[in-house]
């Protein structure tokens, strides 16, 4: 994993799913044990502050391809159901 600023770390796959194109991570040294001493960003749960029309920003390196990529849209739905990668189910 290459960062903005250059910075190379090893990383252990944890989940992957091509058709959301998302991926979990775990950043670890070159023994494969976790690198704990990183900056991180704090993800909470706002499922129940999403409302319906708000706009919603989306930045990451698209399909691998694409650095520092952003998109927008519009939340049109909530709570949808989705199957993916052979029946498995998703909710978002």
């Amino acid at each position: 994993m290459v960062l903005n600023d250059g910075s190379t770390y090893n990383v252990s796959k944890i989940w992957f799913d091509e058709n959301l194109d998302i991926a979990i991570l775990k950043i670890v040294d070159a023994k494969g044990d976790p690198v704990i001493d990183m900056p991180s960003a704090t993800i909470v749960s706002i499922q129940d502050e999403v409302k319906i029309g708000q706009f919603a920003i989306a930045i990451g390196n698209s399909l691998s391809e694409y650095k520092n990529s952003v998109t927008m849209g519009i939340v049109s739905a909530r709570n949808r159901e989705l199957k993916i990668n052979q029946g498995k189910n998703l909710y978002i």
